[in-house]
């Protein structure tokens, strides 16, 4: 996303049902987003958004990119990092969660 320092300030992966792990965004070193979430869907891995709950049962996004272009790099990004963690730590199906702290990960700690 051209004019945006993006980065992930904080991961953890873990496998739980198809819930494989949860990330952080840091955008231009001043603006923390939490909850992103990496989910195993039927077609391979994607990032849901940040969501709160209605009240009534539903959830709602609370950050959410605008166009097709911007969730796609979005989700590369978290994705990306995902697997250069998972790969690092070399996490098998079987162990519980795996975090990899804002500072092993080059950010400020938020």
């Amino acid at each position: 996303m051209e004019g945006l320092n993006l980065k992930v300030s904080r991961l953890k992966i873990f496998n739980k049902d198809k819930l494989r792990g949860f990330a952080d965004l840091l955008i231009n070193e001043c603006f923390v987003v939490r909850g992103f979430r990496i989910i195993e869907g039927q077609n391979g891995l994607f990032v849901s958004m940040p969501s709160k709950g209605t009240g009534e049962g539903k959830f709602e996004d609370i950050f959410f990119p605008i166009t097709r272009d911007a969730r796609e790099d979005l989700q590369k990004l978290i994705l990306d990092e995902y697997e250069k963690v998972k790969q690092q730590k070399d996490i098998s199906i079987e162990e519980p969660l795996q975090e990899k702290s804002n500072e092993a990960l080059g950010n400020p700690p938020f």
